[in-house]
């Protein structure tokens, strides 16, 4: 497996839906998969989360199967969480606008530094 491919490396089930914990570069070549994997997390009335606190990069490609599950749960009255967001995707969704449209929870400080410091950012 590439490290570059997103992997989900922790699943947890909750009450209201999924909790999944990314990591990796979600990049052009990881948005199909990436995709897959939301596939099998969405159902109608759920709410997904999604730690990115490990993601390092997410490309366009991987922003529009964010958009399209977010918009798959909500029309099903669920909803998707973006918790633990990694420094480098809060500003891609920044950039992007999207912060305003999804539920986004940034990693406190420390631990933004931290991860920062991690990656060689």
């Amino acid at each position: 497996m590439s490290e570059r491919s997103p992997i989900v490396v922790l699943t947890t089930a909750r009450p209201a839906g999924p909790h999944l914990v990314l990591a990796g570069e979600l990049d052009g070549d990881g948005a199909g998969r990436l995709r897959a994997q939301l596939d099998d997390a969405v159902a109608p009335g759920l709410t997904l989360s999604l730690d990115l606190s490990r993601v390092t990069r997410l490309s366009s490609e991987a922003l529009s199967v964010l958009v399209q599950a977010h918009r798959r749960l909500r029309d099903g009255g669920g909803a998707l969480e973006l918790s633990a967001v990694s420094p480098q995707v809060v500003r891609v969704l920044r950039v992007s606008g999207l912060h305003r449209a999804l539920v986004v929870t940034a990693l406190p400080e420390p631990a933004a530094e931290a991860v920062e410091r991690a990656s060689g950012a």
